[in-house]
């Protein structure tokens, strides 16, 4: 499935957002769509509401309009949205809002009215100005009823409260659980391990961040992603043209994107398998206690010790394991001492023991 449609279509927020979205327009709500990252797919978006609004209304449309910084929102309305007819009746005296409120008949009030690249706190507040005048003089003037129904796209770092009655707030910023549900299904055709899939999954979701368009593309990189994560990541950042202007990470922060990944996935696995090699050699482990672990303490049980001591006594012969138990008891060993000294973990050390 295609990254857009499977997050507009399948992914739980994501879907609640757009029939919240939908509803609140047929009920001919004011909107303010709010996304802290990157707007997620937005065409894709407008083209489902699109779709789906004309199979409820036939009386509005859906029209976008490019917000401008220092630009009033009446004069981009009146600009772009108005026919020469309507533009030539404004006069500079009266204000936009109340020029729309009193005008019949004019296109502008069958629309729904999207205005998009909203990205300052300001630009913010003279927009919810705007259709708060405007929505309240509708009331008054505008005996028929008619009148645009306004969505406002915001995207920033920036917050603020909008208490307007007459404009419904939908945050669409998407969350931790989505990002994770949405980078582990696009694994799902990705030749290998549940264990590595995760792993990969996890270095998208940490190295994209809130940008889930960029966190898909990551994962679509599949096993190129988990051998080379530095190089695959610069150059899906590189192609900015698929994910949306990007400051791309210093090495050090993808260092530490990776060195998260391997404990977040890594880690685990490691205590799960000294914890089978304790099940399943606890008695020749016993009679080997009790010892003194790497900070003098004494240890006098199994499942207390550390792979490093387990190692030990299995070098001494004091347990004598399979040669296959022994080679994965030093595999472990290792790893665990690489990502405890935050060094960046070989793909083939990754394979062998998530595979």
């Amino acid at each position: 499935m295609v990254l857009s449609d499977l997050w507009w279509n399948r992914i739980i927020s994501a879907v609640q957002h757009f029939n919240l979205l939908k509803e609140y327009l047929s009920n001919e709500m004011n909107i303010l769509l709010f996304c802290k990252s990157k707007f997620p797919w937005k065409n894709t978006l407008y083209t489902k509401l699109k779709i789906e609004l004309g199979d409820i209304t036939a009386i509005k449309s859906i029209h976008l309009i490019r917000n401008k910084s220092g630009i009033a929102p009446g004069k981009l309305i009146l600009e772009n949205l108005c026919s020469s007819e309507t533009q030539a009746n404004f006069w500079p005296g009266q204000s936009y809002a109340e020029f729309f409120a009193d005008a019949k008949d004019i296109t502008l009030n069958n629309m729904f009215v999207w205005v998009e690249d909203i990205s300052t706190k300001d630009d913010a507040s003279k927009w919810i100005e705007f259709v708060n005048i405007y929505n309240n003089l509708s009331k008054t003037h505008n005996k028929d009823g008619k009148r645009a129904v306004f969505i406002l796209e915001c995207s920033g770092n920036f917050s603020f409260e909008s208490k307007s009655e007459c404009l419904a707030t939908i945050d669409i910023t998407p969350n931790d659980f989505d990002r994770h549900m949405f980078c582990i299904m696009n694994t799902s055709e990705i030749n290998c391990s549940y264990l590595l899939k995760q792993y990969i999954s996890e270095l998208a979701f940490n190295f994209g961040g809130n940008n889930i368009e960029l966190c898909g593309k990551l994962v679509l990189e599949g096993l190129a992603l988990l051998e080379n994560p530095p190089f695959i990541y610069k150059k899906v950042c590189g192609n900015s043209f698929s994910v949306g202007d990007i400051k791309t990470k210093s090495d050090m922060e993808i260092k530490s994107d990776i060195i998260i990944s391997q404990v977040k996935i890594i880690f685990p696995v490691l205590e799960q398998k000294r914890q089978m090699l304790i099940k399943k050699y606890n008695n020749e482990i016993k009679k080997a206690l009790p010892i003194k672990n790497s900070i003098d303490e004494i240890v006098n049980e199994p499942y207390e010790l550390e792979l490093s001591a387990l190692l030990l006594i299995t070098n001494k012969n004091k347990v004598v394991m399979s040669p296959v138990d022994k080679e994965l008891l030093r595999l472990c060993r290792n790893i665990r001492n690489k990502i405890a000294h935050n060094e960046i973990l070989l793909s083939n050390e990754i394979k062998s023991i998530l595979e």
